[in-house]
């Protein structure tokens, strides 16, 4: 039997060295079962913990089934403690030891992936297996400078980093992730000097050459469009608008088409000529200087009830004065801007004899009324006149003097970076500024983000160990601790002190935890009236593109009429001088008017997306790829400007799925904004947003996958959920933590659900959005 009074401690630990080798096998007794751990005892004496970890691969189950007082089990001898003079072991292992297949595989320099589950001041441990884990030091993290481990990363994280070195014999694996991420830029720019290269090359091939065409196919004239014949009417048409560019260009196109046309800048003027002349069709603008729209149709309508009037308006405006237009016997809406495609088929349904009005919707925007209305409501009952910190000031000053305690403190963990500010303090000075690095791992952290109620009665005696790091703010014994919970989660957590023991009682408890309750409803106020705020701030800048809107729309109607005149001229000088089609410089500026058109039709449809979203919120059958190839194009000069490139592999196979299309638009501008501004502000190379779709018809509920994934900062398994919180934001001062929040609203409208698939950090993160296919059953649902 071992005696170890009789060995020095040199000779004692090279009596276990030599007859328990780590990594070896031996057989002990079990002694004792604990619901943390299973003590063992071998033959000579010497005593070993298996820990609940080192139980089973599968720790979850209870430790009573796997081990019994008195059995004698095998183990292997992980480590040997010093301090309590135990082995370490392993009975896990015994049934399979994953270091064999790793080191089968793992070689230095190989890309491995894994999940950190211990961050330590000197670097993180990345569990790269079950069994197997290696460790990233603080110097191999990130290209630059890391003070501390957890600025970067967290437990849970998941990451990708490059084998240093295998020591298969201390069974070590040593980790950079700081040379994955140099390897990859690496690689990327050997890509793009590629890419560079192969357009410079190209630039030497001929024009035939790049199009695949021969010298004799490039001289053959295009081929001459079909020209539309032009209409010959005798009816006349009023134009009465004040955007001179848009009334002249509407003149000259229905001129074309054989009407007689008037047009007047005013609605004075307009009224008189109405009245004075019996128009076949009258065009009226809303909003003109002297008399507006409205009045001048009611009068012209009660003098000539027969009249067909056709009002052009912008969206805003529709929607401001959807009943007064409503009461009117109109014909048709056009909302700017507007085709001559709109107006000739107006034209036509008139010819045909058609008088019903053409297909109008107004959204009077009921729930952003009431919910304005709620807010006002809110913000008329709630105290005014004290700013957040000095309520919770007062308020804990009040509770302080009711309990006699001689400190009180509020506590803020930022859900970032975990770092511990003092939000609020009243009696006894606080040595915060000297010892706050360290109470992210205090009692802080267990009443705010583990929701703990604290009611230590001695916390330098029993709890020293607990309070080590928040002792040093001041001497105390006794300490109270509540959470201070909002709809937003807890972020702040309540204190008091006393260098009594056993001086708080169950009533002061209750004060304190009455107290928390009134100081989340203070806190849950503020974030109301910062959230009011910028809503007002939306809201006027929406009042404000409400009178741009009007102007832009006007123009992008007058570009789309002389843009349409331009290409009508080229079609009318081929037939007339078919010669012309082979003048290279002709071509080239054929070529250039029809760009000029396709870029104005790109913008108007734009324009139409936000008419969209005033007009109403039908359901109806989307193809989500045109919906992403079109949220791509309006987000390019965007991705542009921030160097980030937007790339889509879409599933040609995708069925369609039933939802609002300006909704789901939306929502994929919020989720690829959100990776462009992390790019932005992390990455000053620039980066790229890949969008992928399938078709998982296995999945019966949501069989249409949308895979978002930006080469961005990445986000942390702990905020996976966080960043669809109202609120949240990693961007400080510049996010104003909606757009996610928005996002998952607007899916989960449709039916779908979104969520973070999968994040590695400095690497990137993947969203998936999830929809239900569209089905014959659902529409009659």
């Amino acid at each position: 039997m071992l005696n170890k009074s009789e060995m020095s401690p040199d000779d004692f630990a090279g009596y276990v060295a030599q007859n328990y080798p780590r990594w070896s096998r031996v057989v002990g007794r079990v002694t004792k079962v604990q619901r943390f751990g299973v003590f063992v005892e071998f033959d000579d004496g010497l005593q070993g913990l298996i820990r609940r970890r080192e139980m089973a691969w599968d720790s979850e189950g209870d430790l009573e089934n796997l081990a019994a007082p008195g059995q004698r089990i095998e183990v292997v001898v992980i480590n040997f403690d010093q301090a309590s003079q135990r082995l370490e072991l392993s009975r896990r292992l015994v049934e399979h030891d994953p270091w064999q297949e790793f080191i089968s595989s793992a070689q230095p320099g190989q890309t491995v992936q894994g999940q950190v589950v211990r961050v330590m001041p000197y670097g993180a441990f990345v569990e790269l297996i079950p069994g197997v884990v290696g460790l990233v030091r603080v110097a191999e993290i990130a290209p630059w400078f890391v003070e501390q481990v957890e600025d970067v990363l967290w437990v849970g994280d998941h990451v990708q980093a490059e084998i240093l070195s295998l020591d298969p014999h201390k069974r070590h694996v040593a980790l950079s992730i700081k040379k994955h991420l140099k390897r990859l830029e690496r690689e990327a720019t050997q890509a793009a000097i590629a890419a560079y290269v192969g357009r410079e090359t190209g630039g030497q091939l001929t024009l035939g050459e790049r199009l695949g065409l021969t010298a004799e196919q490039l001289a053959q004239p295009a081929p001459a469009q079909q020209a539309q014949p032009l209409r010959r009417r005798d009816e006349r048409i009023l134009i009465v608008e004040d955007e001179q560019a848009l009334a002249d260009m509407m003149e000259k196109w229905l001129r074309k088409l054989g009407y007689r046309v008037d047009v007047v800048y005013s609605g004075d003027t307009g009224l008189e000529r109405a009245l004075a002349t019996a128009y076949y069709l009258i065009f009226m603008d809303l909003n003109l200087p002297g008399l507006d729209g409205l009045e001048v149709t009611r009068q012209i309508l009660a003098h000539r009830p027969a009249s067909h009037i056709a009002l052009m308006t912008g969206a805003d405006l529709a929607d401001e004065h959807g009943p007064a237009i409503e009461s009117i016997d109109f014909v048709e809406v056009l909302l700017k801007p507007f085709t001559p495609q709109e107006v000739e088929a107006l034209l036509e349904r008139l010819e045909a004899g058609e008088q019903s009005r053409g297909a109008y919707v107004i959204s009077q925007s009921q729930e952003l009324a009431e919910e304005i209305g709620f807010f006002r409501r809110v913000a008329q009952v709630v105290e005014q006149g004290r700013g957040l910190v000095e309520t919770l000031t007062h308020s804990l000053a009040e509770l302080r003097s009711e309990t006699k305690a001689c400190a009180g403190a509020i506590f803020a963990l930022d859900p970032v970076s975990h770092a511990v500010s003092l939000v609020a303090h009243t009696g006894v000075p606080l040595a915060f500024e000297t010892y706050h690095h360290r109470l992210s791992e205090s009692p802080v952290k267990d009443v705010i983000l583990e929701q703990r109620v604290i009611w230590e009665k001695e916390a330098g005696g029993r709890g020293a160990a607990r309070f080590r790091y928040l002792l040093p703010l001041l001497n105390f014994e006794s300490c109270l601790g509540a959470p201070i919970k909002t709809n937003n989660g807890v972020q702040h957590g309540l204190f008091l002190f006393h260098p009594q023991p056993n001086f708080f009682s169950p009533s002061q408890l209750q004060h304190t935890l009455a107290m928390a309750l009134v100081l989340g409803a203070a806190i849950e106020r503020s974030q109301t009236e910062e959230m009011m705020r910028s809503f007002q701030q939306l809201f006027l800048v929406g009042q404000l593109s409400g009178g741009l809107a009007h102007e832009v729309n006007n123009k992008l109607a007058s570009v789309e009429f002389h843009s349409n005149d331009l290409l009508q001229g080229f079609t009318r000088l081929e037939q007339e001088q078919p010669d012309l089609t082979k003048n290279f410089i002709y071509r080239e500026l054929r070529r250039a008017a029809e760009t000029i058109v396709a870029m104005n039709r790109s913008v108007m449809e734009t324009a139409r997306m936000f008419r969209t979203l005033i007009a109403g919120d039908e359901s109806r059958p989307l193809q989500v790829n045109d919906v992403i190839k079109h949220t791509l194009r309006l987000m390019e000069p965007l991705a542009r400007k921030h160097q980030v490139e937007l790339q889509a592999t879409l599933s040609p196979d995708l069925p369609r799925m039933l939802g609002v299309r300006v909704r789901l638009q939306q929502a994929f501008h919020n989720v690829i904004l959100n990776a462009i501004q992390q790019i932005a502000a992390h990455r000053q190379e620039g980066g790229r947003v890949e969008l992928r779709t399938e078709y998982r018809p296995e999945d019966s509920a949501y069989p249409l996958k949308i895979f978002i994934f930006d080469d961005g900062p990445g986000i942390h398994r702990q905020h996976f959920e966080q960043v669809f919180k109202l609120g949240f934001t990693t961007r400080r001062h510049e996010g104003t933590g909606l757009g996610l929040y928005i996002t998952r609203g607007l899916i989960e409208s449709m039916g779908g659900r979104i969520q973070v698939a999968e994040s590695y950090i400095l690497m990137g993160a993947t969203f998936l959005i999830e929809l239900p296919a569209f089905t014959e059953e659902a529409t009659h649902d």
